[in-house]
């Protein structure tokens, strides 16, 4: 059976422009400004028979800076600004100076590995996963629970739902899953 590999991306100063590039975190759909040149190497990863998945902390929400529903939102539009190369993509909605400690403590935030991994755990075994951010990809690699794994691909619809956008909602939302 073909290996497909996986490319995990992070998204802020990677894909689309970040606080470094805005003066501000990405927080809205409005905020989203991908960079071509990302958007080149994405499609010739595609068209080369990989995938994409895009991992991104957006802790503005557990901070209350950030709306998370807008953050998904930011979501969708940077896949749609990309041309919908992303084939999945999750986000950590956590961060460690909140003030609720279910939103301060997580396994997912990068660079721990757990929103990798939570990626990597439903994935097929001839798929491999390559990374956009090293430290992430580093653990990955050493982690042989990832190893010769990747990103499931389905249809085209959206995974997110409501209660992805609920302020309780425990688990970090899987923004989208193709």
């Amino acid at each position: 059976m073909k290996q497909v590999p996986v490319l995990f991306l992070d998204l802020d100063g990677t894909v689309r422009h970040g606080k470094t590039q805005l003066g501000r975190f990405v927080n809205s759909p409005e905020d989203v400004v991908v960079f071509p040149e990302a958007v080149a190497h994405m499609r010739c990863w595609k068209e080369r028979g990989g995938r994409i998945v895009g991992v991104t902390n957006q802790g503005g929400i557990a901070l209350g800076l950030a709306d998370r529903c807008q953050v998904i939102e930011a979501a969708h539009e940077t896949d749609r600004q990309t041309g919908y190369l992303f084939d999945d993509m999750r986000l950590c909605p956590h961060h460690p100076n909140a003030d609720d400690p279910a939103q301060a403590n997580c396994w997912c935030r990068k660079p721990k590995p757990g929103m990798l991994l939570w990626a990597v755990a439903g994935l097929s075994r001839n798929q491999r996963p390559a990374c956009g951010y090293p430290r992430v990809c580093r653990m990955a690699t050493r982690s042989r629970s990832t190893r010769g794994r990747s990103s499931a691909i389905g249809s085209h619809a959206k995974a997110w739902t409501s209660s992805a956008c609920s302020s309780t909602a425990r688990s970090p939302p899987a923004v989208l899953n193709r």
